[in-house]
């Protein structure tokens, strides 16, 4: 866009009619994904860290509400991610 145009426009304007579809895929996707989960048969521990961005807590609870025979544990720690190569105490304690 010229710089006489700036401001007049959402620049993001093609996305518009696209976001429903988006929506729609993300809904499908969830179901099938769901089925999925449901479908496994072996046990599963799920360990979360309160503080990861990289794979937050509530994926972890969404997988463990999906997954039969699964336990979650949620670590507090403040390393984030690599918290689950610092936490070596919290974690062996889940399996000891």
């Amino acid at each position: 866009m010229g710089q006489h145009e700036e401001g007049r426009f959402y620049e993001g304007w093609w996305r518009w009619p696209l976001m429903p579809v988006a929506a729609l895929l993300g809904a499908i996707v969830g179901t099938v994904l769901v089925g999925l989960l449901q479908q496994l048969s072996m046990k599963a521990t799920i360990i979360g860290i309160n503080s990861d961005r990289l794979i937050p807590v509530p994926q972890q609870i969404f997988l463990a509400e999906h997954m039969p025979d699964t336990s979650l544990h949620v670590l507090q720690s403040p390393y984030g991610h690599d918290g689950f190569l610092i936490e070596t105490d919290q974690i062996n304690s889940i399996f000891v």
